[in-house]
Formats: structure tokens, C-alpha cells, sequence
């Protein structure tokens, strides 16, 4: 693909940057609410467990079937306000709607199938909308700079948006679960605040991107269509599959903590903490030591260095905070600082990786299929999300879990009738502690096969430039080309 000249020469301004930074607080704000309210919501609303499980596994896994296509179709549009920033800009509009749909209130009704189709077609809407603005924003993010350092620059402002969006989803959505949970707090107000307070503050940044942003690449004639091939090739670069699993174990890790944290503070702690406590001051020692990330980048500290530094903390401070017995709440925050030290660069990394791969997979496929590489990386963890979770409601039911259920008539929950056994207990534990030191392992030693440095980033767009301004490669471009290819292809 060509760049044009004119744009490849000119600058994103701090404003333009800001727009579009601030348009991922959806993007990083919505999924984390969502992980931290919707499962115990569809239990509290009497589905249970499994079912529970199974809408959001499906959902999901609709989610991400979606996503490829819907990355192909975004390459593949053509439209005076780029390919991109329509989808956005559009979608935003339905924002509210989706999740006015989501949540909407039914303790009341008495037949479970009705409620079990209702909050499954409301799940699937909801992804369908995400996927739309998703991936277009998240390939948006690869053409709105025209220059590594510069791509850099943004996907990390956008990611500290993202992640401060992301930390108060999590936090608030934890908080609304304890509440509702506890019978601090009806359905109806509970939903009042998710559709009207979260749904809008969703929706203005969206809307501001799609109208002050532009993208600047110069799209190719031919277009893409979605084939087998379409996505598989993204797996013929191997740099790409190394960050794949990297991303995909680490997210799946937070999913599941996100999603069973309030059961384990309420259920599983001999102290009076609640879930929305500790995920506070775990994303608060993210949040915290993301100046400290952006200092190591700009100073070209290597990327996935950065990522998997923290793995090892980030293992020991979950099993001790899961499986040690807490009498005291200074231990707990010990603990919970550990796991929000080491779980930083995981969380951090993989978006401020990812337009070094896309420029790694242009120099060897010699086009930027940049929508069907984020589709594919999303659709795997998606997947594996979906199937993580509902696999997290079947061992819920497993190992005994009383599911706690909102009355018909005054939609709130009477805490006192939902005590635990010691079984599931235990199971809350295990399914915490046990899930992150698998996962995290695999992830630590498939990013430590991504040998990417900034120098190396550099260098691959100076041949992929030189290469579609027509120049045939020197010597020092062919054996810089070979290494390339041996250590990334």
C-alpha cells in the first residue's frame, strides 16, 4: 500500500491525539464493565450459573466470528471520510441503546427461558455494536500516525485513556455488583446508572472521533475479500502469533479475575473487603506506573521486555491473595500492589506492540491488511474468553456455588440467604489462582520469543518505504531483510 506524500510528511497534532485517545474509553471501558457486572447480574436475575456462562460465552463467541468480517469490511470501505471513522461515528449513536437492552431489569418474570433469550439477544446486539466501532477504532489506530514513533506515541496516550477507562468500568462495575449483591441497591437503580451515566460517557468520545479525526494512508484500488485465507494469513507471520498468545492469556487472566472477584470478596475473605476494593488498588498500581512505561519506551527500552517483566509478580501476588488466609487488611494490599505491579506491562503492551507487528507482516506480505490482523487477534481472544467463562459457571456449579438471586417483587438481594459451603469456597479459589499461573506462564515464554526492538521497528519501515518508492534493496538491505525474515516471519 502507498502513502501519500503530503500526509506521510505531515504531523498529528496534540488536539487530533487527544480525540482520538479519548475514544477508547468505550473501547477499554464497556468490556471491563461488562467482565465485572454482567455475570453476576444474569445470576441475580435467575438464570444461574451455567446459563449465565452460556449467554456470555456465546455472545462472545459471536463476538469474535464477527470480528474478522467486520475487519475485512472496514478495509474494504471507501467513503470521502476514510474507511474507518463511519463505523464509528455511527455506531457511537446506539451506544446507550445497546445497553438500556443489556440491562434491562427482570426479576420479576417468572419463566427463565424468556429471560434466558432476552439477555442472550441483548448480549449478541451488544457485541454486534462493539465489533462494529471496535475494530474499526482498534485499525484506526495503525493509520492515524504516519510514523513508528509517532504510532507510538498515540497507541500509548490511547492506552493510558483506555486503561484509566478501564480502571473505573472495573472498580464501578465491581462496586454496583457489591451493592446490588449485598441489598444495598435495587435493579432499577443499578440500571439507571449503567445506561445513563456509563452508556453517555461512552458515547460523546466516540461520537468526537469520528467527527475531528482522520486517517492517513492512501488506500489500495484493489479490495480484500473475507476467505479462509483471509484469516490465516495473519498466522503466517510469526512475530504476530507470539504476540497472539501472549495478548490472548494475559486478557483471558483479567476476564475471569474481573468476573468472579466480587463472589471471592464476598464469599471467600475472613475480612470485610469487597470485590470493587481490591480491583481498585490493582488497577491503581497499573494506572500509577504508566508514566513509568512511557518513560522506558520513549527511551527505546524493547516492548515485549516490558511486557513480560512483571509476569512472575504479577503470579505470586494472585496466589497469595487467593489462596493465604487474610486476617488483615494491610496483607491484602500487600498483596493486591503485587498483582497490579507485575500485571502492568501485559495489560499495557500488547495494543503498543501491535502496529510493529502490522509493519513486520507489510514487509513479508508486502500489503497492510491492518483490520484482518486486529480482527483475527481479537476473535482468538474472544473465543477463549467466551470459553474460559463459561467454563468459570460450570465449576461454579461444580463445586456447589448458592447462586444469589434478586426478590420478584422488590428486585434486591437478601444477602443473609446465600451462605456458601466450604466447596465452593475453595473453588473460587483454585479457579482464580490456578488459571493465572497457567496462563501467565504461557504467555512469559511466548512473548520472550518476540525479539523486537525499537531500532528493529525502525528499520522495518525504512525498507518497507523503500520498497514502495520503487528502490531495489542494497546489500546491507538484503542481509537486514534475511535476519528480519529469520527472526519474524
Amino acid at each position: 500500500m502507498q502513502r501519500d506524500p503530503e500526509l506521510f510528511t505531515e504531523k498529528v497534532s496534540l488536539r487530533e491525539k487527544l480525540i482520538f485517545a479519548a475514544g477508547d474509553l468505550y473501547g477499554g471501558g464497556a468490556p471491563s464493565l461488562i467482565n465485572a457486572l454482567y455475570f453476576g447480574y444474569l445470576v441475580a436475575m435467575g438464570v444461574g450459573t451455567v446459563w449465565a456462562g452460556a449467554i456470555v460465552a456465546i455472545g462472545r463467541v459471536w463476538d469474535a466470528v464477527s470480528d474478522p468480517i467486520m475487519g475485512v469490511l472496514s478495509d474494504n470501505t471507501r467513503t470521502k471520510w476514510g474507511r474507518r471513522r463511519p463505523y464509528i461515528l455511527f455506531g457511537s449513536m446506539l451506544i446507550i441503546a445497546s445497553f438500556a437492552f443489556l440491562f434491562l431489569p427482570m426479576p420479576g418474570a417468572s419463566e427463565k427461558t424468556l429471560k434466558i433469550i432476552v439477555y442472550l439477544f441483548a448480549y449478541l446486539f451488544y457485541n454486534t455494536l462493539s465489533t462494529v466501532i471496535g475494530i474499526s477504532y482498534t485499525s484506526f489506530s495503525a493509520e492515524l500516525a504516519t510514523t513508528p514513533r509517532e504510532t507510538t506515541q498515540v497507541n500509548t496516550l490511547r492506552l493510558i485513556f483506555s486503561m484509566f477507562s478501564s480502571a473505573l468500568a472495573t472498580v464501578g462495575g465491581a462496586y454496583l455488583l457489591t451493592q446490588f449483591i449485598e441489598g444495598n441497591m435495587n435493579v432499577n437503580t443499578l440500571y439507571f446508572i449503567v445506561v445513563f451515566g456509563f452508556g453517555a460517557a461512552y458515547t460523546i468520545p466516540c461520537i468526537l472521533t469520528g467527527l475531528f479525526t482522520r486517517e492517513r494512508v492512501v488506500l489500495p484500488e484493489t479490495k480484500s475479500t473475507f476467505t479462509v485465507n483471509t484469516f490465516v494469513e495473519p498466522f503466517r507471520v510469526r512475530a504476530f502469533v507470539y504476540l497472539l498468545i501472549g495478548y490472548l492469556f494475559a486478557y483471558v487472566c483479567m476476564d475471569l479475575l474481573t468476573t468472579n472477584v466480587v463472589y471471592f470478596a464476598s464469599y471467600a475473605l475472613a475480612i470485610d473487603v469487597g470485590g470493587e476494593i481490591i480491583l481498585a488498588i490493582i488497577v491503581g498500581v497499573i494506572f500509577v506506573t504508566l508514566p513509568l512505561y512511557y518513560l522506558l519506551l520513549a527511551r527505546g527500552v524493547s516492548k515485549p521486555f516490558l511486557f513480560r517483566i512483571g509476569i512472575p509478580v504479577y503470579i505470586l501476588g494472585i496466589v497469595l491473595l487467593t489462596m493465604v488466609p487474610l486476617t488483615s487488611t494491610k496483607l491484602l494490599i500487600i498483596f493486591c500492589v503485587l498483582v497490579g505491579l507485575g500485571m502492568g506491562g501485559s495489560q499495557l503492551l500488547p495494543w503498543v506492540i501491535f502496529p510493529d507487528i502490522i509493519d513486520i507482516a507489510e514487509l513479508k506480505l508486502a500489503n497492510r491488511p491492518t483490520g484482518s490482523f486486529s480482527g483475527v487477534m481479537i476473535f482468538m481472544k474472544k473465543t477463549s474468553s467466551a470459553i474460559a467463562i463459561f467454563l468459570s459457571g460450570v465449576v461454579l456449579r461444580f463445586v456447589g456455588f448458592n447462586e444469589p438471586k434478586a426478590d420478584e417483587l422488590t428486585g434486591t438481594i437478601d444477602y443473609a440467604d446465600f451462605v456458601q459451603p466450604a466447596s465452593a469456597v475453595l473453588g473460587l479459589k483454585l479457579l482464580i489462582a490456578v488459571s493465572v499461573l497457567i496462563f501467565m506462564s504461557i504467555a512469559y515464554f511466548a512473548i520472550r520469543k518476540l525479539k523486537l526492538t525499537t531500532a528493529i521497528s525502525e528499520r522495518v519501515r525504512e525498507l518497507i518505504e523503500k520498497r514502495n518508492r520503487g528502490e531495489k534493496f542494497d546489500e546491507k538491505d538484503k542481509r537486514d531483510y534475511e535476519q528480519i525474515s529469520r527472526d519474524f516471519f
